[in-house]
Protein backbone atom coordinates (compact mmCIF):
# COMPACT_ATOMS: atom_id res chain seq x y z
CA UNK A 1 0.00 0.00 0.00
CA UNK A 2 1.58 3.40 -1.34
CA UNK A 3 1.02 6.60 0.77
CA UNK A 4 0.30 9.66 -1.31
CA UNK A 5 2.03 12.88 0.00
CA UNK A 6 1.94 16.23 -1.57
CA UNK A 7 4.07 19.17 -0.54
CA UNK A 8 2.15 22.41 -0.65
CA UNK A 9 2.73 24.76 -3.57
CA UNK A 10 4.62 27.42 -2.59
CA UNK A 11 3.15 31.19 -2.84
CA UNK A 12 4.84 32.99 -5.84
CA UNK A 13 6.77 35.85 -4.90
CA UNK A 14 5.00 38.84 -4.63
CA UNK A 15 5.87 41.16 -7.76
CA UNK A 16 4.18 44.84 -8.01
CA UNK A 17 3.78 47.24 -10.92
CA UNK A 18 3.38 50.86 -11.60
CA UNK A 19 1.33 51.71 -15.17
CA UNK A 20 0.99 55.65 -15.88
CA UNK A 21 2.76 58.45 -17.93
CA UNK A 22 6.18 59.12 -17.78
CA UNK A 23 5.81 62.76 -18.08
CA UNK A 24 2.23 65.23 -17.13
CA UNK A 25 1.97 68.68 -17.13
CA UNK A 26 1.67 69.79 -13.51
CA UNK A 27 -1.72 71.54 -14.21
CA UNK A 28 -3.16 68.04 -15.88
CA UNK A 29 -4.86 65.03 -14.46
CA UNK A 30 -2.74 62.08 -13.99
CA UNK A 31 -3.85 58.94 -13.53
CA UNK A 32 -1.69 55.88 -12.36
CA UNK A 33 -2.48 52.39 -11.34
CA UNK A 34 -0.16 49.59 -8.90
CA UNK A 35 -1.21 46.35 -8.75
CA UNK A 36 0.36 43.04 -7.71
CA UNK A 37 0.34 39.22 -9.15
CA UNK A 38 -1.37 38.33 -6.27
CA UNK A 39 -5.00 39.47 -5.18
CA UNK A 40 -4.74 39.70 -1.56
CA UNK A 41 -1.99 41.56 -0.96
CA UNK A 42 -2.67 45.75 0.44
CA UNK A 43 -1.30 48.13 -1.60
CA UNK A 44 0.19 51.76 -0.61
CA UNK A 45 1.05 55.02 -2.48
CA UNK A 46 3.31 57.04 -1.55
CA UNK A 47 4.01 60.74 -3.45
CA UNK A 48 7.43 61.88 -2.36
CA UNK A 49 7.51 60.29 0.46
CA UNK A 50 4.00 61.13 1.76
CA UNK A 51 1.61 58.27 2.41
CA UNK A 52 -1.60 58.98 0.27
CA UNK A 53 -3.89 56.19 -0.28
CA UNK A 54 -3.69 52.07 0.20
CA UNK A 55 -6.62 49.58 -0.69
CA UNK A 56 -6.46 45.49 -1.33
CA UNK A 57 -5.36 44.00 -4.75
CA UNK A 58 -4.93 47.11 -6.93
CA UNK A 59 -5.01 50.35 -6.28
CA UNK A 60 -5.49 53.82 -8.65
CA UNK A 61 -3.87 57.16 -8.19
CA UNK A 62 -5.42 60.13 -9.39
CA UNK A 63 -3.40 63.50 -9.36
CA UNK A 64 -5.30 66.56 -10.03
CA UNK A 65 -4.65 69.27 -11.62
CA UNK A 66 -2.80 71.74 -8.65
CA UNK A 67 -1.61 69.04 -6.48
CA UNK A 68 1.72 68.62 -8.43
CA UNK A 69 3.17 72.70 -7.40
CA UNK A 70 4.36 74.93 -10.00
CA UNK A 71 7.93 74.86 -10.92
CA UNK A 72 8.28 70.91 -10.00
CA UNK A 73 10.69 69.12 -12.19
CA UNK A 74 9.85 65.57 -11.51
CA UNK A 75 8.09 63.39 -8.92
CA UNK A 76 8.44 60.28 -7.47
CA UNK A 77 5.45 57.61 -7.04
CA UNK A 78 5.65 54.40 -4.70
CA UNK A 79 3.57 51.28 -4.43
CA UNK A 80 4.20 48.93 -1.44
CA UNK A 81 3.14 45.79 -0.24
CA UNK A 82 4.17 43.02 2.31
CA UNK A 83 5.24 39.91 1.41
CA UNK A 84 4.28 36.37 2.89
CA UNK A 85 7.30 36.55 5.00
CA UNK A 86 6.42 39.79 5.84
CA UNK A 87 8.85 42.12 4.04
CA UNK A 88 8.73 45.03 2.56
CA UNK A 89 8.48 45.24 -1.51
CA UNK A 90 8.61 48.44 -3.03
CA UNK A 91 8.56 49.90 -6.64
CA UNK A 92 8.73 53.40 -7.79
CA UNK A 93 7.80 55.83 -10.37
CA UNK A 94 9.78 58.83 -11.77
CA UNK A 95 7.46 61.13 -13.46
CA UNK A 96 9.11 64.12 -14.96
CA UNK A 97 6.57 67.38 -14.73
CA UNK A 98 7.05 69.38 -18.03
Amino acid sequence: MSKLFTDPIPPTELRLQINGPSEIRYNELAKFRCSANRNTVELEWKLDQQRIKSDIGKVELILQPGQISHGEREITLQCSGVNENNDLLTVTHTVQVL
